[in-house]
């Protein structure tokens, strides 16, 4: 059991160490709150599991909790607090819901009750009756959450599949289920260097979550990669598409780009004086351009915005 607990934890720190760096790296390129919330979240479960790494292989740490609970408790409420801050701000991210001075308010009283039973805890056992109330007052910025998820979905729906909108659905119910047994083991259970199952699995749902956003990331920069790498002639085809140019006219537009007069047109392309006058005109209508100096311009302005991932 002991070598299984060890490979266990050293594979989670990895796991997580990874996750973070990642994450904070993404946001240095990015500047994307989301990814900078999502690296403070693993390294806070980083931080989670080097604890309970050190109360499962240092035998004193626990027998020390036991005859203080209130550092135990306190660490614990700390950990808990600051995830349900990175929990609200990852979800202001996706959702573009950010908290209001009353929500914030609010947290703010929750975060001091919640120290104050804390110490109370420590000190004090309360009746059963009592538990119970608290471990609804502990779900309270938890069911916020679940409704926000709910109510402002339908906002990102169209941007994901039903699929996938119902997947995420289910996890949020799942992780409601959850963070009532974390309260359930918090107030009922015995806290002092065990690990709680469900916060395990909790931590599993981050980690399968953030692996997929991860694959998700990946690919979009592959397509991005993708697009920034076409040959010019790969650009003067999609143009020609966009604006439904002929060979000829798209050859004959190459040359304007050029800053080629008639004369030096008819030269290359072999053709007459009336035919060349005939395709600028054609072309002119099509590209909705008035002089030939705007011709590499307009050429030039769509290529920077289909590289960009916005096709015109």
């Amino acid at each position: 059991m002991d070598y299984f607990l060890y490979f266990y934890n050293i594979i989670l720190v990895l796991v997580y160490g990874l996750l973070m760096f990642l994450y904070f790296q993404l946001f240095v390129q990015k500047k994307e709150r989301l990814h900078l919330w999502l690296a403070l979240l693993f390294s806070v479960y980083l931080v989670d599991e080097l604890y309970y790494s050190s109360l499962e292989f240092i035998k004193a740490l626990p027998v020390l909790y036991q005859e203080f609970p209130i550092f135990n408790r306190v660490f614990l409420l700390v950990l808990n607090m600051i995830l349900l801050i990175c929990y609200r701000m990852i979800l202001a991210c996706i959702l573009h819901v950010l908290p209001s001075k009353k929500e914030r308010g609010l947290m703010a009283l929750y975060s001091f009750f919640r120290l104050g039973v804390t110490f109370l805890l420590s000190f004090t056992a309360i009746p059963r009756w009592a538990s119970v109330c608290l471990i609804t007052i502990n779900l309270l910025p938890h069911i916020w959450m679940i409704y926000l998820s709910f109510r402002y979905a339908e906002h990102i729906r169209s941007d994901l599949s039903p699929a996938i909108c119902t997947l995420l659905k289910s996890s949020v119910v799942l992780w409601s289920f959850l963070c009532f047994g974390c309260s359930y083991s918090f107030y009922f259970g015995n806290i002092s260097g065990v690990r709680i199952v469900f916060i395990e699995i909790i931590s599993g749902i981050g980690i399968f979550f953030a692996i997929w956003h991860l694959l998700c990331v990946s690919r979009s920069r592959k397509k991005e990669n993708s697009m920034s790498v076409l040959s010019e002639a790969d650009l003067e085809t999609l143009f020609a598409k966009q604006y439904k140019l002929t060979p000829r006219e798209m050859e004959i537009f190459r040359y304007l780009m050029e800053g080629a007069d008639n004369a030096e047109i008819c030269e290359k392309a072999v053709i007459s004086q009336s035919t060349t006058k005939t395709h600028i005109y054609n072309i002119f209508r099509k590209v909705d351009i008035k002089r030939r100096s705007q011709a590499a311009g307009k050429f030039l302005e769509f290529c920077r915005e289909y590289t960009q991932g916005h096709p015109l």
